[in-house]
């Protein structure tokens, strides 16, 4: 597993089960402090917003983040903790605990019978989710997966192998995967996007996960 930075250090966050993740003094302090940055922090944490996003990861039932609480467990634990955070949040002192920036730990177009596959066979869909298993085993800290640039569908298909496989990634990385197919449909002109798709719909066009 090629490891890459640690980030997101700290330690105040969720992290209930006592593991000692993340122990940094370093605080998720804003750059920038206007009142803009002020204002759009509030708008972020404001309950309306707050429960929208909750009912979406529970519909989604997502799997377990850096702290490893399921989805089943994070709404008692919001009752509880929801206050506390919510106050860190505003005053700079929330601490996200720390993860391992990782890149994928096999190539999906060399496993044979996956979608993207390319015709030259490296490893069976067995040996590809072993490879998933042993490198995750190697982690030292919980870990994101990097999409390193491949394409939505391909990155996609791999965490649907990586979440076979149960392999217990704590979340992705993924800037290209997501915006690279959306450069062509700018690429002829503002005017035209605007009045061939609304926002959502180039959103979607882009990257499916956004849908």
């Amino acid at each position: 597993m090629a490891e890459k930075s640690e980030s997101h250090t700290g330690g105040s966050g969720r992290n209930p089960r006592g593991t000692g993740v993340g122990a940094s003094k370093v605080t998720a302090r804003r750059e920038d402090s206007s009142p803009e940055c002020e204002q759009m922090m509030e708008a972020v944490v404001e309950r309306e917003n707050m429960l929208t996003a909750l009912h979406r990861v529970m519909s989604n039932r997502g799997a377990a983040g850096v702290d490893r609480m399921t989805v089943e467990e994070l709404k008692p634990y919001l009752k509880e903790e929801w206050k506390r955070i919510k106050e860190e949040l505003l005053t700079d002192e929330y601490r996200p605990s720390a993860v391992l920036k990782v890149e994928i730990p096999i190539n999906m177009k060399f496993v044979e019978g996956a979608k993207c596959f390319a015709g030259q066979k490296a490893y069976s869909k067995k040996e590809a989710m072993d490879w998933f298993n042993r490198a995750a085993t190697a982690a030292t800290k919980p870990f994101i997966y990097l999409s390193a640039g491949v394409s939505d569908e391909v990155f996609r298909e791999t965490l649907e192998l990586a979440a076979e496989a149960d392999t217990p990634f704590a979340g992705v990385l993924c800037g290209r995967a997501t915006w690279q197919a959306g450069i062509p449909v700018y690429a002829v002109g503002k005017k035209s996007v605007r009045r061939r798709v609304s926002l959502d719909e180039a959103m979607r066009h882009s990257s499916p996960c956004l849908a």
